[in-house]
This record gives C-alpha cells, sequence and structure tokens, in this order.
C-alpha cells in the first residue's frame, strides 16, 4: 500500500518529486533502507521510461546481499557478512547516482569487531578445554604413579622401587624409594656377611650407595667385608700354591709380592728358595736369604737362620753341578726349543743288544708220494742274540721321547732280520734313574713284514727292558730282553 501512494505521489506532482527523486533514493540506502530505495526508483523509473531499469537491477541484487549479510551476522558468520557487505560497496559504485558507503562501511566495521570478539571468545574456549585436558591427564597420570607406588609399597621388592625410579626418577616418592631400596641392598648386604660370602655383601654395599650415602655402621660392615674378601682371596692363593707339588717360581715371587705380609711368606720363600735351586739360579737363591735373613722356613717348624741357608744352597749347588757333568750336556743346552713336545731338544746314541724268542705255535705239514698222503707236524721255533743301535730325539731329564732303532739278529729257523723302528719313549721318571713304557712299529727288511708290540724298561744311564712284537711277515710272536747304553748329547 505504502509503494502504491509513493508512486501515485510522483504520478500526480511530477514537478515536486524531478529534482528530488534521486535524492531521496540516495537518502534512503544511505541509511540501509533498500527496500523503500527500490520503490521509490521503480515509481520514478515507470515516470521517467525506464531510465532507472539498470539501476533497479543493481538495487535489488544489493537489497538481498544486504539481508544476506545481516542473516550472516545473526549466526556468527562474520566473514560472509563482510564479503557481502563489501559486494554491496563495490555495487553502489557502480550505480547511475552516487551513494554515499559510510552506512555499509559501520556495518563491516561492526562486523569485523564482533569477528574478532569471537575470535577471542573461542580461543578462549580452546584453552580453557586444552587446559582441561591437561588437569585431567595431570590427574590420570599422577593416579598411575599412586598405584604404581601402593604396588611397590605393597609388594616391598627391589623391582618394584626400580621400576618406580626408572619410570618417575623425579617422582613424587622417589625420596621414600630410594630409602626402601638402599634398606633391602642393605638388609641383603648383611645377610651376605653373615653367611661369609663377602663379595656379594661388598657388591650390594656398593649399590646401596648409590641411592643414599651410607650410615657409620655400614660402612664399617663395608670396610669388614673388604678386609675379609682380601684375606680370602689370599688364602686362596695359598690353598692354590700348595696344592702344587712343584710350583713355578712365577707364581711364589707373584705370591710374595702381592702379599708380603701374610704369615705363610716363609714358608712361601722356602719353597721359592727350592724352586730357585731346581731351576740353577743359586746366585737368586743367596739373594733370597741376603734379602730375608730370618724370614725363610723349609717347614711349619723349622727356620734356620742365614748361615744355614748358605751351606744349604753350596751343597745343592755341588750336586747340581755333579749331576750336570753326568748328563754330558748341561742344563743350559737344554732350553726350550720349538721342539716343545719334549720339553727341550737332547739327543742320545744307543748300543746294546737283545736275546729273543720267537714262537709259532704248530704247523700242520701235508706230504704226498707215490700216491700216498699223510699229516706230519712241526713246531718252529728259534732264538738269536743281535747288536741294536738307537738314535733318540730327547733324553732321560725329558718327559718324551722319539727314538729310532737299527737291530740285526740271526735264527737258525728263519735266517737273518734286520728290524728298523719307531718306537715314542714315555718316561714315567724322567732323572739319572728312569722308568718308561714304549709303543714300537717296525719293518723287518729280512723278513718283508712289519712287526708291532711294545716294552717295559728301567735303568741308569742304560735300559734294560722287556716286551713282545708281533711279527706279520712270519706271523709269529717274538719275546725280547735287551739292553741299551745310551749316550747323551
Amino acid at each position: 500500500m505504502k509503494r502504491i501512494v509513493i508512486i501515485i505521489l510522483y504520478l500526480i506532482v511530477p514537478f515536486v518529486c524531478g529534482a528530488q527523486d534521486i535524492n531521496i533514493v540516495r537518502d534512503l540506502m544511505n541509511k540501509g533502507r533498500y527496500e523503500d530505495a527500490l520503490t521509490i526508483i521503480e515509481g520514478l523509473n515507470v515516470v521517467q521510461n525506464d531510465r532507472y531499469s539498470d539501476d533497479i537491477t543493481k538495487i535489488r541484487k544489493i537489497k538481498n546481499l544486504y539481508t544476506n549479510a545481516l542473516s550472516y551476522y545473526k549466526i556468527d558468520y562474520y566473514n560472509y557478512a563482510i564479503t557481502n557487505y563489501e559486494q554491496i560497496i563495490k555495487i553502489c559504485s557502480s550505480l547511475s547516482f552516487y551513494v554515499d558507503q559510510s552506512f555499509i562501511n559501520g556495518k563491516i566495521s561492526i562486523c569485523k569487531r564482533a569477528r574478532a570478539e569471537y575470535l577471542q571468545k573461542q580461543q578462549e574456549k580452546l584453552l580453557a578445554e586444552q587446559e582441561q585436558k591437561r588437569r585431567e591427564e595431570l590427574e590420570r597420570q599422577a593416579q598411575i604413579e599412586e598405584n604404581l607406588w601402593n604396588k611397590a609399597i605393597k609388594d616391598n621388592l627391589k623391582a618394584g622401587y626400580t621400576n618406580y625410579l626408572n619410570k618417575y626418577p623425579s617422582g613424587k616418592y622417589r625420596g621414600m624409594a630410594k630409602m626402601k631400596l638402599q634398606a633391602l641392598y642393605l638388609e641383603d648386604a648383611q645377610r651376605n656377611y653373615s653367611s661369609g660370602n663377602y663379595r656379594e655383601a661388598i657388591n650390594n654395599f656398593d649399590i646401596a650407595s648409590r641411592y643414599l650415602p651410607l650410615s657409620s655402621a655400614s660402612e664399617y660392615t663395608y670396610r669388614l667385608a673388604s678386609e675379609k674378601l682380601a684375606q680370602q682371596r689370599e688364602n686362596s692363593r695359598y690353598e692354590e700354591l700348595m696344592k702344587s707339588a712343584y710350583p713355578s717360581a712365577v707364581l711364589l715371587e707373584s705370591f710374595l709380592r702381592d702379599f708380603p705380609q701374610n704369615p705363610k711368606c716363609p714358608l712361601i720363600r722356602g719353597k721359592l728358595l727350592n724352586r730357585y735351586c731346581i731351576n740353577g739360579k743359586f746366585d737368586l737363591a743367596r739373594q733370597l736369604v741376603v734379602d730375608n735373613p730370618d724370614g725363610i722356613a723349609l717347614t711349619e717348624n723349622f727356620t734356620p737362620d742365614e748361615k744355614w741357608f748358605m751351606k744349604y744352597i753350596k751343597q745343592r749347588e755341588r750336586d747340581f753341578n755333579k749331576k750336570a757333568k753326568r748328563r754330558v750336556s748341561a742344563p743350559k743346552q737344554h732350553g726350550k726349543t720349538s721342539f716343545t713336545a719334549f720339553d727341550g731338544v737332547g739327543i742320545m746314541f744307543g748300543v746294546g743288544g737283545s736275546l729273543s724268542y720267537m714262537h709259532a705255535g704248530t704247523e700242520v705239514v701235508t706230504i704226498e708220494s707215490q700216491g700216498a698222503t699223510w699229516e706230519e707236524e712241526n713246531v718252529i721255533q728259534g732264538g738269536f742274540l743281535g747288536p741294536k743301535i738307537a738314535f733318540s730325539l730327547g733324553d732321560f731329564y725329558h718327559r718324551f721321547n722319539l727314538e729310532l732303532g737299527f737291530q740285526y739278529a740271526y735264527s737258525g729257523d728263519f735266517g737273518s732280520h734286520i728290524p728298523l723302528s719307531v718306537a715314542p719313549r714315555w718316561n714315567i721318571i724322567a732323572d739319572d734313574f728312569h722308568l718308561f713304557v714304549q709303543p714300537e712299529v717296525a719293518y723287518d727288511f729280512g723278513s718283508g713284514g712289519f712287526s708291532y708290540g711294545g716294552r717295559f724298561g728301567f735303568g741308569w744311564y742304560g735300559a734294560f727292558s722287556i716286551g713282545a712284537s708281533y711279527n706279520s711277515g712270519f706271523g709269529h710272536m717274538i719275546w725280547q730282553m735287551s739292553y741299551v747304553y745310551y749316550w747323551s748329547w
């Protein structure tokens, strides 16, 4: 009805509206009254023969954009509202008449302030939510820590407290966890100490000290455990030396160097002195006596003085030199070489003989003559005596020898025998008097066969032996007694 009245007024009073019509439209649009502005301009358009048709289309679009912007503003879609307002400004600039944009710019400013307030509220809301989640997570973690600690307290085991400290090194109960762990390790340490397991006691004391400083009482027990462990090691070393009938000089010297205050040192020095004498190191033996004139014992209750020991060493040196002369080759010539299997190299040459008895059992011979056949039983046996030459790698004083032997022998029944033998010898006793066993493999150049056997013997610079071998060439056993005299180098 309002639009009809306005149109009628413009039709009846064209003079009044002719000059002021566009100003009215402009004023209405400057106030955002696009619906009223559209009504007036549509009336003008009728009167002035469609002069404002294009403006009418644009104002209609402006009215729709304004309506949309208001709707977006209400639902907090400020960016969309601003976009619509900016499009209104753009369209207004293309109208045939000037329109002031202050109204729309004001709307844009309102939207921007509202958007800023909205974003601020959203940010505050987001921060509040994050803070709430953080508090909830802290509460959850605190509850997990509480549960883990309660379980550790309930079980009261090292593993539980250690697990708690590993997961919460700065946790609420870290101090108490360290106290509990130290108490458990100290308890184990005390129990180990009481049972004599000093090594484990020290280990537990060391671990306990990593959590908290040890008390003076624990420090005292720790020191006692260390002293007792050192004593155990010292006793163990001594017992190991005593187990060996012939401990090396190196081990004896090491014990004296490591445990100079040990009450058994005089006995150890006594063993060392004997070892020096056995090895021919008499200067070291005398120096040991000079350095310890009253600190050497041969037995628990026999501790001679320096003068006695000097005479003792002198007598041992005389015996050693006599023995070296009898050996022909001095001990210095028997130093360690690459022939370690023979404990040094010595060579022996031996000459001797043997008395042997061969037995082949009975032989059944079938004889045929002039169509007649009969059997005859023969017993084949015989004895012989022959010289023997032997070369040995290793002498009486070595544990193992390797002997090459060559022998000529004669038997009335079998003729000549020339066996060449290889015989490793193990000296059960290796000294001036020696006792040995000796397996043997020989090839008999006379019979063309191998023989296999062994012997057992003893002697002084020579060897009496008895043994047996089987000759594959003749198929008989040879029982043998022999003697070989050796010269050694």
